[in-house]
């Protein structure tokens, strides 16, 4: 990976999105591991809404650098999509995300750091609340996130999951600084 310059980050709304496979995950965990060496890492909260890596979908940060030193958060995730037998399976797996997830939202939210990143935040927004998840990146003075957006999912059967979604992500862009396009 190339050399970031952290002044890019801090005190700034960023957002990577791109479609399946194309390194968003392992881009925010470079960012993060330059920021551990930087910043007191008290000040750094990951909140890892991300699957278990399923072939080329998924991953956590912790999968690409040591989460030691920052406050890891994260819960049993899995992928709607990828893991549901039938469209009401789907809802019911986004469902419980959400609940899980929520949980988390709640721990920041009580004890906020100055810097929040959170992978995969589309997790969230297949059955969560926006408004919770733009609160919690308003809260934070750096936030780097990140998102799918792309084609990979493109199958009719997931015409209105997908609506929500690229819905939903298009107001948290509406809030961000810049937006790293990767594809």
């Amino acid at each position: 990976m190339a050399k970031i310059k952290l002044e890019e980050f801090l005190k700034r709304k960023t957002l990577i999105v791109g479609d399946v496979a194309t390194g968003k995950t392992k881009l925010t965990a470079f960012i993060v591991k330059e920021m551990i060496k930087e910043v007191m890492n008290k000040e750094i909260t990951i909140i890892d809404m991300a699957p278990e890596r399923k072939g080329k979908i998924g991953g956590k940060i912790k999968d690409f650098i040591n989460v030691e030193k920052t406050r890891y958060l994260t819960c049993d995730i899995l992928g709607p999509r990828i893991n549901a037998k039938n469209i009401e399976d789907m809802y019911r797996i986004a469902e419980m995300n959400k609940r899980n997830i929520e949980s988390l939202i709640e721990i920041y939210e009580k004890e906020p750091t100055k810097i929040l990143i959170i992978n995969d935040l589309t997790i969230y927004l297949h059955r969560g609340n926006v408004e919770k998840l733009l609160k919690i990146i308003n809260i934070s003075e750096t936030f780097i996130g990140n998102a799918y957006k792309g084609k990979f999912f493109q199958n009719g059967i997931y015409k209105d999951f997908n609506e929500r979604e690229r819905r939903l992500l298009e107001i948290v862009e509406k809030i961000m600084n810049s937006i790293i396009h990767l594809f």
